[in-house]
């Protein structure tokens, strides 16, 4: 892009990592390496650190990259620029022009299961994009917002959370992805405890932290979700039906006539 003069390119990887997370993301921020041998990342660039893996002593070609980046301290940075009353509470509504999260039956569930209501809660989004146009390479982001937040306030970048970050010479493969979010799944069994969150009033608070859900494109769902493709047989999300290929029927039927 340099050599195209293209204007404010970023200057290298380094650039693009400060470019997509503040200062205090990027210290936070541990990369590692997936082995397509035994499916699992690895802590070193040119071999696996499996040492049970074939690829122990050296990667065949370069391995995606994958920078991991912990929940609970980027929770606590958003939560200390705001006083704890400034989080919506839960709330319902029987108008039909409502459509936030507040009025989901997930929502309403975690609010009768917990007494106090000490809890935030969490909504993900996987999506990947190009690199350029002339190649395959990809990067693709898992975000997290807080929906307690205020919905102006909830998508600004400052506030958006940053699971992680795959950049990939194709589009990841399902066990890939699959690896990719085994450590940020673990990360939240653990933040359903209680954990210690200070306000910008530095009054304490502890808290659970409950993802409720996950919001993607239907290529992403796919890959996520371990199933098919949209357009192909059982890629549905909710059902176990085979499906229909509506391209086939519309074949089908100008054969016949």
């Amino acid at each position: 892009m340099h050599i195209l003069k293209v204007v404010n390119a970023p200057r290298g990887s380094e650039h693009i990592k400060r470019i997509l997370l503040p200062d205090s993301r990027i210290q936070l921020a541990l990369p590692s390496y997936y082995c397509s041998k035994c499916n699992k990342l690895s802590s070193t660039e040119t071999h696996c650190s499996n040492m049970n893996c074939e690829a122990k002593k050296s990667f065949t070609k370069h391995p995606p990259v994958f920078l991991r980046m912990p929940l609970k301290p980027q929770i606590k940075d958003v939560l200390l620029r705001f006083p704890s009353s400034h989080l919506q509470q839960p709330r319902y509504s029987l108008s039909t022009n409502s459509a936030d999260i507040f009025q989901g039956d997930l929502y309403k569930k975690v609010i009768n299961n917990e007494e106090n209501n000490n809890f935030i809660t969490l909504t993900m989004n996987v999506d990947g994009v190009s690199i350029a146009k002339s190649s395959k390479s990809s990067l693709w982001v898992i975000t997290f917002v807080i929906n307690e937040l205020e919905k102006s306030e909830r998508f600004q970048i400052q506030n958006v959370l940053v699971g992680g970050i795959a950049e990939c010479k194709t589009k990841p493969s399902r066990k890939e992805m699959s690896v990719y979010l085994q450590s940020i799944v673990n990360e939240l069994l653990i933040l359903q405890n209680e954990h210690c969150f200070n306000d910008c009033n530095e009054h304490i608070e502890f808290r659970k932290v409950f993802l409720l859900g996950a919001c993607m494109d239907k290529p992403a769902q796919a890959v996520v979700q371990y199933i098919g493709e949209p357009n192909g047989g059982y890629g549905c999300g909710k059902c176990l039906l085979k499906g229909i290929n509506k391209f086939l029927i519309h074949y089908s039927i100008k054969r016949i006539f």
